[in-house]
């Protein structure tokens, strides 16, 4: 009897062990092909849509590519991506995100429609890993730092402030790079 309970115990102990393994497997296959982005929180008018629908926005909700962020006069919402990485949509603002890959070899892409974001990264994105904010006229390319950029639509001027770091900010062929404490202006 001792030792069918002996081979027992082992058996379940080699089984539990197998389905440890399994799991930790899948988890790496399941969350290495794709960014997390979530809404952190949000307060005021904040609409999220998807596939082009409006759809319900919670706090704590999983975010995907293409989904898009509208804030009215009253409304902020906070994203965290790659929990090192927040975005912020301020009031009157309108920006889809898009993403591709994961944080270590991926992009990921706020695509800024009108209004106004703040951005702060805190830590340095590794090789092969891209973050940029796009306007109309305007594109703003950073590896780990905190700016805002506000697009005023009716006058299609983009306006980019870098609080830390540096930010590459590109209009047409021309490319300045924006250090903390400055400003670049880009005008149609």
């Amino acid at each position: 009897m001792k030792s069918g309970k002996k081979k027992l115990i082992a058996l379940i102990a080699a089984i539990t062990a197998v389905v440890c393994i399994v799991a930790v497997v899948l988890i790496q296959v399941f969350t290495s092909g794709h960014r997390v982005i979530k809404v952190n929180t949000f307060e005021g008018a904040v609409e999220l849509a998807r596939n082009a629908e409006p759809s319900d926005i919670m706090e704590g909700m999983n975010l995907k590519s293409e989904d898009m962020i509208t804030t009215g006069v009253d409304g902020v919402a906070e994203l965290l991506a790659d929990e090192d990485k927040v975005i912020v949509a301020q009031p009157n603002t309108c920006f889809a995100i898009k993403s591709k890959g994961n944080q270590d070899k991926g992009k990921l892409q706020i695509e800024l429609q009108y209004g106004a974001t703040v951005v702060d990264i805190a830590n340095k994105l590794p090789d092969g890993s891209e973050f940029e904010v796009t306007t109309p006229n305007a594109s703003m390319s950073v590896r780990g730092t905190t700016f805002s950029v506000r697009y005023d639509a009716p006058d299609n001027v983009t306006i980019v402030i870098t609080n830390d770091g540096v930010v590459e900010v590109t209009a047409g062929d021309q490319s300045v790079m924006v250090n903390a404490g400055e400003m670049a202006i880009v005008e149609d």
